[in-house]
């Protein structure tokens, strides 16, 4: 009785630890290599970092993950997302919102007409609405900013992303464009609330009594009644894709812990792979890499944070200051990326993304970045602060402080005409004086000598008598 007892005990403690399992398991066997999908990308979203990637740079069509692009250009030109617009043209095939010609929208409504149910019309509203009502333009201004971004085999021509063959872009820019959306932009915050949504609702128009409800397409995040969940507990968004040219695409972004992972999936042809297998291999992507990514400190990895720099314009008394790289900055990678970094410490090499340092500086001032470089790739970026104050050139307490020494040409050119005027003026001054002073000198001698003759002249003779 009492084996039994301990038997069934066992048998409980396992079934009851048994839910546990498959996650870490999953994580620990799972192959990425294995995935069909043509082009991939897993990327540190905080670092920048190639987690995993197949054919990440190689050409692939976009789709409506191009609507990306089209969101945070337009909120970047936007201040006013409660502004009204009236729909002047509706354009656009494949998933619509359904705006109507003359209909009066808020521009808040059309981003999530365009970001969750990927209405092409909403994208084609939206870019005349933030160019002054050229397509043309807009797109013109999401090349330009492509390249600022580095998005070097990326080539827009529509603002929704139905296909063209000149309509490109590649798993790696998408995956770059998605991090500056996401972590750097001015206008993050609202993008991301946008593309987490699942569901929003739009109040009545003047063209729809009924508004509209609009339900997020990515499963990752959202689950349509009746149907089966892909949801990922993780998951903050981004931007799904449908052509027939361009299969089946997702650009997704998870956050655990403090650590951001983007996963872009492309080229799945439709009718060759199911439909919902790029939220599947997404969430497996997450797993994988929030299970091997690791943290590496910066100071860990770097035998010195500090230095000094000259500072240009500073003060006469304190012309140098010291400063540190953010002790907070880490490097991330797959476990055997960050042990490598480890045991190769002497390949390691920091390149200032600054020139010039210019005061006045504040302590505790961030006035750039250095980029850590290990075999010739960038595997991290940190923060370099200032460890004390300098003050400008000029200030009260610049003993440089001067009209006179202020007025001398900088670079070494010599003297500035306004001091060559004071100088010469300066030497007029003392040859005047010297002047004066020697003709006083003269004058001075000259009477003593006739002083001096007339006390000498003989004393005459006294008249005789007769």
């Amino acid at each position: 009785m009492k084996k039994l007892t301990a038997l069934l005990l066992i048998l409980t403690t396992i079934l009851t630890c048994i839910p546990f399992f498959p996650a870490s398991t999953k994580a620990d066997t799972f192959d990425p290599t294995t995935i069909s999908t043509p082009y991939i990308i897993l990327m540190d979203g905080n670092s920048g970092n190639i987690l995993f990637e197949k054919n990440s740079k190689s050409k692939a069509y976009p789709a409506s993950t191009t609507k990306i692009m089209t969101a945070i250009l337009a909120l970047e030109r936007m201040d006013d997302l409660d502004g009204e617009f009236t729909i002047e043209t509706v354009t656009g095939s494949g998933s619509k919102m359904g705006i109507v010609k003359g209909e009066t929208l808020k521009f808040r409504d059309l981003l999530y007409g365009m970001m969750l149910v990927s209405g092409n019309d909403a994208a084609h509203a939206i870019a005349q609405y933030a160019c002054d009502g050229t397509e043309a333009s807009f797109v013109e201004l999401m090349n330009k900013k492509a390249s600022e971004l580095g998005m070097e085999g990326t080539h827009f021509v529509k603002s929704n992303g139905l296909h063209d063959e000149n309509h490109y872009s590649t798993a790696y820019d998408m995956a770059l464009l998605t991090k500056y959306a996401l972590t750097e932009s001015p206008k993050s915050e609202i993008f991301r609330t946008i593309v987490s949504t699942k569901t929003y609702t739009v109040a009545p128009t003047n063209k729809n009594a009924n508004g509209y409800t609009l339900e997020n397409t990515n499963k990752l995040l959202y689950t349509k009644k009746d149907k089966a969940s892909f949801e990922y507990e993780y998951a903050i968004g981004v931007k799904t894709g449908d052509t027939k040219e361009a299969g089946r695409c997702l650009i997704a972004a998870a956050e655990k812990d403090g650590r951001l992972l983007i996963c872009g999936l492309f080229g799945d042809i439709e009718g060759q792979v199911d439909g919902d297998n790029r939220f599947r291999n997404a969430a497996a992507l997450f797993e994988y890499g929030f299970s091997k990514m690791e943290k590496l400190s910066v100071s860990e990895l770097l035998d010195n944070t500090t230095f000094t720099e000259t500072i240009a314009n500073a003060s006469y008394s304190n012309n140098t200051a010291t400063f540190h790289i953010d002790e907070n900055a880490y490097i991330t990678g797959m476990g055997d990326f960050i042990s490598e970094l480890k045991d190769n410490k002497s390949n390691i090499t920091i390149r200032k993304n600054y020139d010039i340092i210019t005061a006045p500086i504040t302590q505790g001032q961030v006035i750039g970045t250095v980029s850590i470089i290990y075999n010739g790739n960038e595997v991290g970026t940190a923060d370099v602060i200032s460890d004390m104050a300098v003050e400008e050139a000029g200030t009260s307490s610049d003993p440089n402080n001067s009209p006179l020494v202020n007025e001398v040409a900088k670079e070494g050119k010599g003297w500035s005409f306004l001091t060559w005027v004071l100088f010469i003026m300066f030497l007029f001054v003392v040859i005047m004086i010297i002047r004066v002073i020697t003709l006083s000198s003269k004058k001075n001698r000259r009477s003593t000598s006739l002083r001096g003759n007339y006390s000498r002249r003989p004393a005459s003779r006294p008249r005789r008598r007769y």
